[in-house]
């Protein structure tokens, strides 16, 4: 036979296009990309594969999702979070080893709470919850307390509050036998200097009388200030001790409950000196930045060896730093440089902050813009100088992600993935879209997570859940700038996500008997699996898919179905015999449409016919090939040196299918399966009349 030429389609790392870039041949992804990615996993080296299904963990026991969270407790040990209204679930393994009740945890609050998670602490955050405290007694017990704040301190939320008066004392001192000399005052006040004033004779033989019209003159320069008022007094103590006298210097009324800064000095003479003394501080008693009534924070994170508590509901763009290596301690007053901090942004909106990391520099997401702290160190004594570095916004509920140094987000109400990083040249953070090509799949984010790369997934995999259920994943290698879309169908309305500290991605997936912890098992097909044997008879009893079709899969690796379950039971060939039991969705990869192109780049459009399809598999035990608009058909890759009682050997081999009929315009090919089994295709070749 004569070998026929036709186009090739090795790479698929571009992932899933929206409907409207069908045909746009001057994309530069576009032969690398398709039209349709449902459970289709693109491979950064080359061609695609089939994602494993789900399978069972035990039901949530909620009507509401539960939110994942990951504790490292140490190298060898770690724990997975679920919090849901009323109670927390703690998971070792895949074995839920401790629930602990959480009475004041409404719905809505575990909906947008944070957790902060390290060794044996968990501490539980939201603006409307008083921090609660989850500390680790043994893998079965865990003890539920408060938070412990160190000196919540006190602000100004603008209400009347108890006022202090600064108070100073001046002590003027001379030798009694000195010379006889005049003295000429002078007071500093915030930086604000005095007129001078003269005693007008000389102290040693200076009446009370002209001691008591210094003080009025000094009284009136302080009040003539600018920035003072006729608050300000100064008297003289009624002590007349040789070579001394004591003036008193109170800022009261207009000027009571603030901090003054107050120098003072002789201008005249060396003989006579006056020591100002700080007596009492000045203060606004104000009210506590968090309690019941204001609120507390509702976002937690380490930054620099400091917990950083934010999203306060009393002040959404406030971040109070706690003391370095001291996280409970939130003392704002004390001077030391590690001490705490209260920071805010400068921004002329109540913007609230969603979250904060630290990086090459300190980075806050707020629900409207990006900031950064141009600061590279966090000390008490310094300002943070924020800087806005996008207006963007971080969607609620998702979490910023780092790969290969940028830090990907979802933003502007859940349609848009963006990246940032660091840019040395502009020094500031610079953010690109990441989503444009697949605008039609990251709509209305709600929630996500990373799941690194292994082995098995070479590239990292950022999952997006949107509020419809579906769940979206990307596939990212950026020095390669592979950004890959794809969708992922468990089956069944998915409503949390989350991966744990052992790189599994665990799903709560809404199945007609109710929520289910599940998790995505690699080597199994079938979506809500269930483990069973199956009786002397065949049969399985007691599955929760009524009137569904289903499949299983033995522990001996034989695929059997579709049974259509009836009465929770199903009858099998394989009687006392381990096996999963579960739904199966099939994959499906659609490519984008095969568009003639003349010389000097002219487009020709007609009906057109794929005729024959070529697929270079690799260990792949089912697939199914189709083009022109016809349903996908089944190839046998079954040989006849393969033994009958064994189930078949997953195949590695060049699979042509031919003859395939119809012709369309924007004809497409597809590939997919009719039965669960292993997928993965090298390349495609397709020879085609267009």
């Amino acid at each position: 036979m004569v070998a026929r030429p036709g186009s090739g389609q090795q790479s698929m790392n571009a992932g899933e296009f929206s409907r409207e870039l069908a045909g746009r041949i001057d994309i530069k992804q576009y032969y690398a990309a398709g039209l349709r990615f449902r459970n289709i996993e693109p491979v950064a080296q080359a061609g695609f594969r089939n994602l494993p299904g789900t399978k069972r963990i035990l039901p949530v026991g909620s009507a509401v999702a539960p939110r994942f969270w990951r504790l490292k407790q140490s190298r060898e040990k770690s724990f997975f979070i679920a919090l849901l209204p009323g109670r927390l679930d703690i998971f070792l393994g895949f074995e839920r080893v401790a629930q602990i009740n959480l009475p004041g945890v409404s719905a809505a609050i575990a909906a947008e709470a944070n957790l902060y998670l390290e060794g044996d602490t968990i501490g539980i955050f939201h603006k409307d919850l008083k921090p609660l405290r989850v500390l680790r007694q043994s893998d079965a017990a865990w003890s539920l307390d408060e938070w412990p704040f160190e000196r919540i301190p006190d602000h100004d939320f603008g209400g009347s509050y108890p006022k202090t008066d600064d108070r100073w004392t001046l002590y003027l001192r001379w030798a009694p036998s000195g010379d006889m000399t005049d003295v000429v005052v002078s007071l500093t006040v915030d930086g604000e200097t005095i007129e001078a004033q003269a005693l007008g004779t000389a102290v040693q033989s200076a009446s009370r009388a002209q001691w008591l019209n210094l003080a009025a003159r000094l009284q009136a320069q302080v009040q003539k200030l600018p920035s003072l008022g006729s608050g300000v007094t100064v008297s003289l103590d009624a002590l007349e001790a040789d070579g001394l006298r004591i003036f008193y210097l109170n800022f009261g009324g207009a000027q009571s409950g603030s901090e003054y800064g107050v120098t003072s000095q002789i201008v005249n003479t060396g003989s006579v000196s006056i020591l100002p003394t700080h007596t009492q501080i000045g203060r606004t008693d104000g009210e506590p930045l968090m309690s019941g009534s204001r609120g507390w924070p509702g976002v937690v994170a380490i930054v620099q060896d400091r917990l950083a508590y934010a999203g306060l509901k009393a002040r959404p763009s406030a971040l109070l730093l706690s003391q370095t290596a001291e996280y409970f301690n939130v003392n704002i007053k004390a001077q030391r440089s590690d001490g705490a901090k209260l920071e805010a942004l400068r921004t002329n909106s109540a913007e609230e902050i969603l979250h904060v990391t630290a990086r090459q520099y300190l980075l806050v997401f707020t629900d409207e813009a990006e900031y950064f702290a141009t600061n590279r160190t966090i000390t008490r004594n310094e300002p943070s100088n924020f800087v806005e570095t996008g207006r963007n916004g971080l969607q609620r509920g998702t979490w910023p992600a780092e790969i290969e140094n940028r830090i990907y987000f979802v933003a502007q109400r859940g349609g848009v993935l963006f990246s940032t990083a660091y840019d040395d040249l502009s020094t500031a953070f610079t953010a690109r879209q990441e989503s444009l090509l697949a605008s039609h799949l990251v709509d209305g984010v709600v929630m996500s997570d990373l799941q690194r790369g292994t082995d098995d997934t070479d590239a990292p995999r950022l999952w997006l859940l949107r509020s419809d259920g579906r769940l979206v994943c990307a596939t990212i290698i950026r020095d390669q700038e592979i950004t890959a879309f794809f969708e992922y169908d468990a089956g069944g309305p998915v409503r949390s996500i989350g991966v744990d500290a052992a790189n599994r991605l665990w799903l709560a997936v809404e199945r007609p008997d109710g929520l289910q912890y599940e998790w995505l098992a690699p080597g199994s097909w079938l979506a809500g699996a269930l483990d069973q044997t199956s009786d002397t008879a065949g049969r399985l009893t007691g599955l929760p898919f009524e009137g569904r079709k289903v499949w299983i899969m033995t522990s001996g690796g034989f695929v059997d179905g579709p049974f259509t379950v009836s009465g929770g039971a199903i009858t099998t060939p394989f009687p006392s015999t381990a096996m999963s039991v579960g739904l199966w969705v099939a994959p499906l990869f659609e490519s984008m449409p095969r568009v003639r192109v003349l010389p000097g780049d002219q487009v020709l459009r007609r009906p057109g016919r794929v005729h024959t399809v070529k697929a270079n598999v690799l260990s792949t035990t089912s697939i199914a090939i189709g083009a022109n608009g016809t349903a996908p058909r089944d190839v046998s890759l079954l040989r006849t040196s393969d033994p009958t009682d064994l189930p078949m050997a997953p195949k590695t081999q060049l699979v042509t299918v031919a003859g395939i009929p119809g012709a369309i315009e924007d004809t497409t090919v597809t590939v997919s399966q009719t039965r669960p089994g292993a997928l993965w295709v090298r390349n495609l070749t397709f020879e085609e009349k267009l």
